[in-house]
């Protein structure tokens, strides 16, 4: 199967509580049929939508800067995070693969501090390592055996926005558009994402919005919100599109002594 290629990062922007408290929370993937929408769909938001699909033959290796701001309504209170992302699609019988290697981070009024995490899929587990406090899980979230689009919205516990299909998110949301404002990042299209109602139990994300390049097809821009009201914003820069990267940018090995190491093997949903 194709790997898709860029539309939202519901996972990414939505994992309650994972940096603050350090939890983890993860969803188990299993694959599910694919529905169409029923409806018509604008030519102008399905030109985008190709495009972003096409982008996914012309860049299999995808690397960007990000700038991530968080605002926890319920909470009254901000975080915001800088780092970088990698993405490799899928190829032959190898699985699309993400990293997310945060770098800074500043809460509130607070200072800006280095705080290293990384989060890293492989197709088959999640590998979440925190240099502060020294811990490392690594969960596996596809059943044994089984091949999934684990990039695909709404299906991954921290999908990075490479690799989507527009019948994907076109069956998981309600897509919509609207002329460039003078506000809107420059040489980009608009989309608004509305999360369908038989979705919205597995998506915690209410709607997204998305400013996508004319030219590369790539995000520049993301805006999220959640049932609670909490909004988050991921800006990528300096984007990249390499022939390769090094196997050993996917590959975190074991921490040293002193680490907290936990393996938590893949659980069906209800097994506790």
């Amino acid at each position: 199967m194709k790997q898709c290629i860029i539309v939202a990062l519901a996972g990414l922007l939505f994992l309650p509580g994972l940096r603050a408290k350090g939890q983890m929370a993860t969803t188990r993937l299993r694959p599910s049929p694919a529905t169409a929408p029923a409806e018509k769909v604008d030519p102008a938001v399905m030109e985008v939508l190709q495009r972003l699909e096409t982008a996914r033959d012309k860049f299999p290796v995808v690397t960007a800067d990000l700038d991530y701001h968080e605002l926890l309504r319920e909470l009254g209170d901000t975080e915001q995070r800088s780092g970088k992302v990698y993405y490799q699609s899928a190829a032959g019988d190898s699985p699309a693969k993400w990293r997310i290697h945060f770098r800074t981070l500043r809460q509130g009024d607070g200072p800006k501090i280095k705080n290293v995490e990384d989060y890293v899929f492989d197709g088959q587990w999640l590998t979440i390592r925190k240099e502060r406090p020294k811990q490392m899980w690594r969960i596996q979230v596809v059943p044994p055996g089984e091949k999934i689009e684990a990039l695909e919205l709404g299906k991954g516990p921290f999908p990075v926005p490479f690799g989507q299909k527009a019948e994907t998110v076109l069956r998981h949301f309600r897509v919509s558009t609207r002329p460039a404002r003078k506000s809107d990042p420059e040489d980009c299209d608009y989309l608004k994402l509305i999360t369908r109602p038989e979705h919205q139990r597995e998506l915690n994300v209410v709607w997204l919005e998305m400013w996508v390049q004319r030219k590369t097809g790539l995000p520049v821009k993301i805006v999220a919100e959640d049932a609670s009201g909490n909004r988050k914003t991921v800006e990528f820069k300096d984007v990249v599109t390499p022939k390769s990267l090094p196997r050993k940018t996917f590959d975190l090995p074991r921490p040293p002594a002193g680490w907290e190491y936990r393996v938590e093997p893949y659980k069906p949903a209800g097994s506790g």
